[in-house]
C-alpha cells in the first residue's frame, strides 16, 4: 500500500510549517547530508544513513522534492542515474538544523541517564507481570487454560488474501498516554470478538515512546473490511484522528508461508503501562 500523509500541513501556524518540513525522522539528517551543496545519489545518501530502511528514505526524498527543499535531477542513461541536491529553501533550513544539533550536544547526557532509567522500569513491570503470574495458584492448569479460551473468539485460517502487516504510527507527545489506553482498548475487543484478526500486537519503541508499531494480521480482506467497519475500531479511530502525526501502513509477505502468527489475550492480572521516555 502506497504511504500516504495523512496529517495535511497547518498554513495558519508557522510553528507547525516548519515542523512538517524536518520533523519526520529521517529528514533533518538528509537535509544534513546535501549541505555540502554536492548533488548525491540515492545510494549515497542511503550508505550515510544505514539504519534508514531505502523505502523510507526514498518516500522522505520524495516529499522533499514536493515540498521544494530538494532538487531531484534524472539523466537520460541506462542504467538510469538520479541525483538530489538543495534548492535555496532547503539551505535556509540549515541554521534550524545546526540548532537541533547543538542542543542535541550540551544535552545528550541527560538522556542517555533517562533512557537507562526507563529500560530499568520496563525490567521491572516485566518482572512484576512473571511474578503475579507464576504465584497464582488458586487455579489449576485446566481452569487457567479455560478461562484464557474464553477471552478469545475462535480464529479463522488465514486465506490467500489474507493481509500481514505493520501499521507505524506516530504520536503526539501530549496525546500519548490517552492513545495508548485507546491502542491497547481496540486491540483486546478485536481479538476477542472478530474471528478475522489473528494478531492485533502493539509495541512502544523503548527509544522513542511516542513512535508505535502495530502487528497485524488479518484472514482476509473481508476480516479487514469487517475490522475496519466494526464498533470498536471507529471509537478508537475518531477518537484518536487528533492525537496522531503520522500513520505509515507496510504490508509485508511472509517468508515461510508454513508459519502461523497466533495472539490471544491471557487471564492474567493486566500490568499497567510504563511509557519509555
Amino acid at each position: 500500500m502506497a504511504y500516504e500523509k495523512k496529517i495535511p500541513v497547518d498554513l495558519d501556524c508557522p510553528l507547525r510549517l516548519t515542523m512538517s518540513l524536518v520533523e519526520s525522522k529521517w529528514k533533518s539528517c538528509i537535509l544534513d547530508e546535501l549541505r555540502s551543496g554536492e548533488a548525491m545519489r540515492p545510494s549515497e545518501i542511503h550508505k550515510c544513513l544505514p539504519e534508514a530502511a531505502p523505502r523510507v528514505l526514498d518516500i522522505q526524498l520524495k516529499e522533499m522534492v514536493e515540498d521544494g527543499l530538494v532538487i531531484k535531477t534524472i539523466y537520460p542513461e541506462l542504467p538510469p542515474r538520479s541525483e538530489y541536491k538543495l534548492t535555496a529553501l532547503g539551505e535556509s533550513l540549515l541554521p534550524i538544523i545546526d540548532a537541533m544539533m547543538k542542543w542535541g550536544e550540551e544535552h545528550i547526557e541527560i538522556f542517555e541517564k533517562n533512557m537507562a532509567l526507563s529500560k530499568l522500569k520496563v525490567m521491572c513491570v516485566a518482572m512484576a507481570g512473571i511474578l503475579a503470574a507464576c504465584g497464582d495458584t488458586s487455579k489449576d492448569p485446566q481452569e487457567r487454560q479455560t478461562e484464557d479460551k474464553i477471552m478469545n473468539v475462535e480464529k479463522e485460517d488465514i486465506a490467500g488474501d489474507g493481509i500481514v502487516r505493520l501499521s507505524k504510527i506516530q504520536v503526539y507527545p501530549e496525546y500519548l498516554q490517552e492513545y495508548l489506553k485507546f491502542a491497547i482498548e481496540v486491540g483486546e475487543t478485536s481479538l476477542q470478538t472478530e474471528p478475522g484478526v489473528i494478531t492485533m500486537y502493539a509495541m512502544q519503541d523503548l527509544a522513542d515512546s511516542c513512535s508505535i508499531t502495530i502487528l497485524e494480521t488479518y484472514s482476509s480482506q473481508e476480516a479487514y473490511r469487517k475490522h475496519i467497519e466494526s464498533a470498536h475500531f471507529q471509537k478508537y479511530k475518531q477518537s484518536t484522528l487528533h492525537m496522531v502525526k503520522s500513520l505509515e501502513l507496510c504490508d509485508q509477505r511472509p517468508l515461510n508461508p508454513r508459519f502461523r502468527l497466533c495472539n490471544i489475550m491471557c487471564n492474567q492480572p493486566k500490568l499497567s503501562t510504563v511509557p519509555v521516555r
